[in-house]
């Protein structure tokens, strides 16, 4: 964990890390111990790297901890390209497949990995799938190199 939050530190170009406040590292270095998953492991480490950032964390809520945990490998792999198409993109129902099929995904395991992203309130889905403003907050905690900016 140290060593990717580190390697994520010096791909940002981060100062000396700041002192986040303990109510925040504590939980989530806890979280984190028990992650074994890669894909999980880089989303733990980003999140420590942000909290460490000069504001203090202040993107880095402490319910983003639960989220991540609940979260499987399929799931972080299709809410990071979802994601990756910018704050405002919608997924139409043609698109999920292929999105779904980008990241190794199809059939069952495609569909209740969407439906995991929904009931952790990171996406919304009607006639397309979107993040929602939570996910987005979610994914600049989780991608230090995302502006400071909201989205």
């Amino acid at each position: 964990m140290k060593a990717k939050t580190e390697e994520i530190r010096l791909r940002i170009g981060a100062g000396p890390p700041n002192a986040p406040s303990p109510s925040v590292v504590l939980p989530l270095l806890i979280g984190a111990a028990d992650e074994s998953r890669p894909e999980l492991q880089d989303l733990w480490a980003a999140l420590l790297a942000s909290a460490l950032q000069p504001d203090g964390g202040n993107r880095v809520r402490r319910a983003f901890f639960e989220t991540l945990k609940a979260m499987e490998p399929d799931d972080a792999r299709l809410f990071k390209a979802l994601a990756e198409r910018g704050p405002g993109a919608a997924i139409s129902s043609q698109e999920e497949g292929q999105m779904a099929a980008e990241v190794g995904l199809a059939g069952a395991a495609a569909a209740v990995a969407w439906e995991a992203l929904t009931k952790l309130g990171l996406i919304r889905m009607s006639l397309s799938k979107q993040m929602t403003l939570y996910g987005q907050e979610f994914w600049r905690a989780c991608n230090p190199t995302a502006s400071s900016e909201a989205p």
